[in-house]
């Protein structure tokens, strides 16, 4: 796994003057505050959950329609400048740029720095630094609402809407899942897909995921300070449990990792996950309505069946969707590149910790 020498430059210079990106995207708003007011935020669609239940899967699918635009790989190296970065590439692009490899996950995704990556959590550790502290609350509701942050992530998202010509924000934002009553007060009309994924093969990718990015960064030490950077704390040496509710599962959670006990720390994290939106769906009518959960296994068994009804929740489902859905449906299976193998003990560990949670979800 190779972290790239642009994007280190961009993590050094974000790590190193912290207050650099937030002053460049202020700038930038007030040059092009008429550009802005054009490109009016209109029905974001955030894909948020746990790491590999199929976000990405979901993220690549909906983005494939001309209607949304998503950040890119390419643009964590300016990610507070979205329009002035997207307006200098397309003046000088390399023709390198554009390669394409299977990404670091080995889970048969090939990426380019084109492709649509998960960079928005970057600017919500700016604004609540709080986040991903051991033993800090990580859910974030209705009370939480900084007026500086949404302003700058309004016209954050504006900017990049006008850099590339699209009417609609698309965001992969896994931590968000904790957030939804915040973000639905932040923008009243978002639309949310959570997918979800059956808790013993779900444990088993996450496990397999931490192996290799613990492997990854043991063999070089940027890997680490750039997953920091950008906010992926789901696996690898710096894995951080979920602090929600009154934070026992995390903490039993803490416990498990430091013991080396992944599978059982990761179901901790899945049950308090899901409970609580779950929980927070329950609540509150107008929430429930905005977000759709998609399970993983009917997406990759029924993508013909499953991808009409992601389109028609996000608002999306026309002829060009019906299109893009038909080819994209043809390509999607469930992984068959790993093998849960968990032994007796773990698997009636994973179950009893996921059994409720789960049923709720309708996993019996």
């Amino acid at each position: 796994m190779k972290v790239a020498f642009g994007d280190r430059l961009a993590g050094a210079i974000h790590a190193g003057m912290p207050w650099l990106g937030p002053a460049l995207a202020r700038i930038e708003s007030s040059v092009l505050r008429d550009e802005i007011d054009q490109h009016p935020v209109t029905r974001p669609i955030y894909v948020c959950g746990l790491a590999r239940a199929g976000s990405t899967l979901l993220l690549e699918t909906l983005n494939e329609h001309s209607a949304t635009t998503a950040h890119r790989y390419a643009d964590y190296r300016m990610l507070w400048t979205p329009y002035w970065w997207n307006w200098l590439r397309a003046r000088a692009v390399l023709s390198t740029e554009a390669q394409v490899s299977e990404r670091a996950h080995g889970d048969r995704i090939r990426v380019s720095v084109e492709s649509p990556e998960a960079f928005e959590e970057v600017l919500w550790m700016r604004f609540y630094p709080h986040l991903h502290q051991e033993r800090m609350p990580e859910a974030l509701g209705v009370d939480d609402f900084n007026p500086v942050f949404n302003r700058l992530l309004h016209d954050h998202i504006s900017k990049l809407l006008a850099a590339r010509g699209a009417p609609r924000y698309l965001a992969k934002a896994n931590y968000h899942v904790n957030r939804v009553p915040l973000l639905a007060r932040m923008f009243p009309d978002a639309k949310f897909v959570v997918p979800v994924r059956e808790p013993l093969s779900h444990v088993a990718s996450l496990v397999r995921q931490n192996r290799i990015f613990s492997e990854a960064g043991r063999g070089n030490a940027a890997v680490r300070r750039h997953l920091q950077r950008v906010g992926h704390f789901e696996f690898g040496l710096d894995k951080r449990a979920t602090m929600l509710g009154d934070g026992t599962a995390a903490h039993a959670s803490i416990a498990d990792f430091a013991r080396g006990m992944d599978a059982p720390a990761y179901a901790r994290q899945w049950a308090a996950v899901y409970q609580q939106l779950l929980d927070v769906l329950d609540r509150h009518d107008a929430l429930r309505r905005s977000v759709m959960i998609v399970r993983y296994e009917r997406l990759c068994s029924e993508p013909q069946d499953v991808l009409p009804a992601v389109f028609t929740h996000c608002d999306l489902f026309d002829t060009e969707a019906r299109t893009l859905i038909q080819r994209r449906a043809s390509t999607i299976s469930a992984p068959d590149y790993y093998e849960e193998r968990f032994d007796e003990g773990t698997r009636k560990a994973i179950v009893d910790i996921t059994r409720e949670t789960a049923r709720r979800l309708g996993y019996e």
